[in-house]
């Protein structure tokens, strides 16, 4: 994802270079200040140098107002600008914990082609195939497409603009994303730059092994593309802006330009029917053609259409990157050399290697059906929303009073399972097990309210590096000491900037389904000896155990709690509160019996199997919340 710096620098730039692009290009200055304002509030944008940022530049800041001048914004974003360059340079990244460094390690230093691709390397292979005549159909999709496709309101920079609520050219996207076929090949938004529209993406695609990058002849390809495009020079049907009729496209053999208008919304509505017909009627039995398509939101559906009547050509939407032939003018920001923009190469896992981001939820009831609400709108609220989401009700044997959900409630999941007798904290991962049919799994403490970005945190880590992903973690150092001194955490409590493998976590577990296989099928003597905890130990016991599966605290960013995997204000009142676990003498006695027993059946701590890797992460999070005084222990 771009840092605030990119953003902000190629404003200031455009704005230098061609005020009169400012608006185009980025809208009013109502959005920039709202931008700007945004992300200096943003305390910890960066690990290092904020209270130097804030000191230097507070009251140059604090002087933007709304009415402020296209010369005070420029003057001030300049100044950051320099100064979060001085910070810290951009770079893009990846998760790599199989060599124990627990960092993200630069694609810059070192690329992993078995995990990853990379935008100038598809460049290479796709152009590549379109100067060797080959024929193939790329789609490329980006914000316009999918706001479409979700029915949502929107008005585009190129000045088209769609109501709230499906419309048709909307339809016709979505169902553009089912075309398949071995030369068919769909271009979405990376996670570098946007992690949930690539995610929707993946949801939508059907055949997510053959996407790419949608910003394929754009970026830090661009002057590339440039060089490449006139060596095409095949028979061509152009699809494109009305402004484009009758010029030069490269040097394509055009045999006809079909125009389209500015409102692609209506147009699409109104005369695209008829001219798909006409092209089909004109052009459908000839092959070896290269469809040249530059239709904004329509080119999608339109090479759909016209794939399904011939498949034996070729159909590539260019986009704005032939907008110089088009509208004879710069449209974009990347096609400024000095632009951060035009510098930008993106890197996505590796297609064959990425499942649909296909998750269940299981939420648990016990003693607070107060948060159950709170807890279910911030499931329905995430940013990648969940297949299906189930409810585990614990029974509650105190002879004074049950909890009974109303009827409307319990429409609100897809399944409840309502226990007849308490069952303790163990069988909820059974009956995820068992009820869930998704790829992956996510299954919720009571007490514990996620931001809306926690599910795409944990997927987009996942697929990156395998594991069980928690919202907090506890890494042991001197484990039968446990929950006493000797220990340390990461995560919601101590929100370290890093990813940590630690050695179990809880609150949240977010899993690959058959990662709770463990929990399902094996005769678990624990699970009889301690029915109200250590459920959380023995995942991860068991996992690694079983097939090396780490546990793994993903990244909790100071400047988003939307990825945070926990409300903090909300969990430090219910951990404290009597329905609480940790809050039970006996409970607490139990788990620390329990590690003891696992501990004796040959559990292989962090400590142990890295322990450099096990100092240098606990220096990192020492001064976090309480981690000093857990830590601290005689004997060492």
């Amino acid at each position: 994802m771009r840092k605030v710096a990119d953003v902000i620098g190629d404003i200031s730039k455009i704005i230098q270079n061609d005020p009169s692009q400012f608006a185009q290009l980025f809208g009013s200055r109502e959005e920039i200040f709202k931008l700007v304002r945004e992300e200096i509030n943003l305390k910890n944008l960066l690990a290092t140098s904020w209270e130097e940022i804030h000191k230097r530049y507070s009251d140059s800041v604090s002087s933007i107002n709304e009415n402020s001048s296209a010369d005070v914004f420029c003057r001030v974003l300049i100044e950051l600008t320099d100064l979060l360059y001085d910070v810290s340079e951009r770079e893009d990244y990846y998760f790599d914990l199989s060599e124990r460094t627990g960092t993200w390690v630069s694609d810059t230093d070192q690329r992993q082609h078995d995990k990853m691709i990379y935008l100038d390397e598809e460049y290479d292979r796709f152009m590549g195939m379109l100067l060797s005549g080959e024929n193939f159909v790329l789609t490329r999709s980006g914000d316009g497409e999918r706001a479409l496709a979700e029915g949502r309101k929107i008005r585009a920079q190129e000045n088209w603009a769609a109501p709230e609520g499906m419309t048709e050219l909307g339809k016709a996207i979505l169902e553009s994303y089912q075309l398949t076929g071995e030369k068919v090949y769909h271009g979405i938004s990376c996670p570098c730059c946007d992690p949930s529209a690539y995610l929707w993406y993946l949801k939508h695609v059907k055949d997510i092994t053959r996407t790419t990058f949608a910003n394929l002849w754009v970026n830090s390809n661009y002057s590339r593309f440039e060089q490449d495009f006139p060596k095409i020079k095949r028979d061509a049907i152009v699809i494109g802006n009305h402004r484009g009729d009758g010029k030069q496209i490269g040097n394509l053999n055009i045999l006809k330009y079909y125009p389209v208008s500015d409102d692609c919304v209506g147009f699409w509505e109104t005369e695209a029917p008829a001219m798909i017909k006409k092209i089909t009627e004109e052009f459908g039995d000839r092959n070896d053609i290269i469809y040249v398509l530059s239709a904004g939101p329509m080119s999608n559906p339109i090479i759909a259409e016209l794939y399904r009547n011939n498949p034996n050509n070729c159909y590539i939407d260019f986009g704005s990157s032939i907008d110089p032939f088009i509208h004879e003018k710069i449209t974009r920001p990347y096609m400024v050399a000095e632009t951060v923009y035009a510098k930008q190469n993106c890197s996505m896992s590796v297609p064959a290697n990425v499942d649909k981001p296909d998750i269940s939820v299981v939420l648990t009831m016990y003693k607070r059906p107060d948060r159950l609400i709170t807890q279910l709108e911030a499931i329905e609220a995430q940013s990648v929303k969940p297949s299906h989401i189930f409810l585990f009700q614990d029974h509650i044997d105190n002879g004074v009073y049950t909890i009974e959900l109303r009827d409307e409630i319990k429409k609100r999941f897809d399944g409840v399972h309502i226990c007849e007798k308490n069952v303790g904290v163990w069988d909820r991962f059974k009956y995820a097990y068992e009820v869930c049919d998704s790829n992956y799994v996510c299954i919720f403490d009571d007490d514990t309210i996620p931001g809306k970005r926690w599910l795409e945190n944990c997927y987009m880590h996942m697929i990156q590096q395998h594991g069980i992903y928690v919202t907090i973690g506890v890494s042991l150092k001197r484990p039968t000491n446990y929950p006493g001194r000797g220990w340390y955490r990461t995560g919601w409590g101590a929100p370290y900037q890093g990813n940590a493998e630690v050695d179990f976590g809880g609150h949240s577990w977010f899993v690959k389904k058959e990662y709770l296989k463990t929990m399902a099928e094996e005769k678990i003597e624990l699970h009889e000896k301690y029915k109200y905890v250590g459920e959380d130990a023995y995942l991860s016991f068991s996992n690694l155990g079983s097939s090396g599966v780490r546990t793994i605290v993903p990244r909790h960013y100071n400047f988003s709690r939307e990825t945070w995997g926990s409300d903090p204000v909300i969990a430090n009142t219910a951990g404290t509160d009597k329905a609480a676990v940790s809050m039970n003498v006996d409970n607490m006695n139990s788990m620390r019996t329990m590690i003891k027993d696992l501990d004796g059946y040959g559990w292989k701590y962090v400590c142990d199997r890295h322990p450099d890797y096990f100092a240098d992460l606990y220096g990192r999070v020492e001064n976090l919340e309480n981690n000093k005084a857990l830590f601290d222990y005689d004997g060492e």
